[in-house]
């Protein structure tokens, strides 16, 4: 869910830090464009230590501790730079994927309700505020989410997590207008395929189902091998 960083240059045009941190931070981009996040949160480290105040080189560190999985730590410098840029959605949007990521929807669904407050054309918080409530199995509130998500960014995967939602509330025909959707979109969509075919299935349409679910396997969902052996037996 890395979102655009180029509010995060201005905080970089904005403010006046001293070259060197400036340095440090630019340092560390260009490991973490290297995958060396390791060694970029070491300069961003360093950038820390000579301006605390330096909300860029929070925001970097935020992102590479996400890059290696360190959540708990990703949060803690996210919420540091909330307390410094209290204004700005995208840190909010950020921090509710790293709370979904630590499984704590509630403050997921709190910080995307700020981003969406702040900027209502965040397609990315619709989406994963639609993926938090979807978890925490409200598909009734996740639906319109979903929604604003395709009318934003109507992209093969909004389509397709929507007609999720849909199947799980039993709408399998509008699901199924939305896998196909989302497939004529990226017609490699390997789990497009493979929940089209349980909305197919409770659809009565036993052989497209398997259809869909042979084709998924071929593309490299695994898991659509157990349900052949298990709905698809003559």
């Amino acid at each position: 869910m890395k979102k655009s960083i180029l509010f995060l240059l201005s905080f970089l045009a904005c403010n006046s830090y001293s070259q060197t941190a400036q340095e440090y931070l630019t340092q560390g981009i260009e490991k973490a464009k290297l995958r060396d996040y390791k060694n970029a949160i070491l300069d961003y480290d360093k950038a820390l230590e000579l301006d605390s105040l330096y909300s860029a080189a929070y925001f970097y560190r935020a992102d590479a501790k996400v890059q290696l999985q360190d959540n708990k730590e990703a949060l803690k410098d996210f919420n540091t730079l909330i307390k410094l840029n209290p204004n700005v959605p995208d840190v909010y949007s950020y921090r509710g994927y790293v709370q979904f990521l630590l499984e704590d929807l509630k403050g997921a669904i709190s910080d995307f309700d700020r981003a969406i407050s702040m900027n209502p054309k965040d397609s990315e918080a619709f989406f994963y505020r639609g993926y938090s409530k979807m978890y925490a199995e409200d598909f009734e509130g996740a639906l319109p989410d979903f929604d604003k998500a395709v009318e934003l960014d109507p992209t093969a995967r909004n389509y397709n997590s929507r007609g999720i939602v849909k199947d799980r509330l039993k709408k399998y025909k509008d699901a199924v207008e939305d896998f196909n959707q989302a497939l004529k979109l990226d017609p490699g969509f390997a789990h497009a395929y493979f929940v089209r075919g349980y909305s197919r299935y409770n659809l009565y349409e036993r052989k497209e189902a398997c259809s869909d679910w042979i084709v998924s396997l071929i593309l490299g969902k695994q898991e659509a091998g157990e349900v052949i052996k298990q709905l698809c037996r003559e």
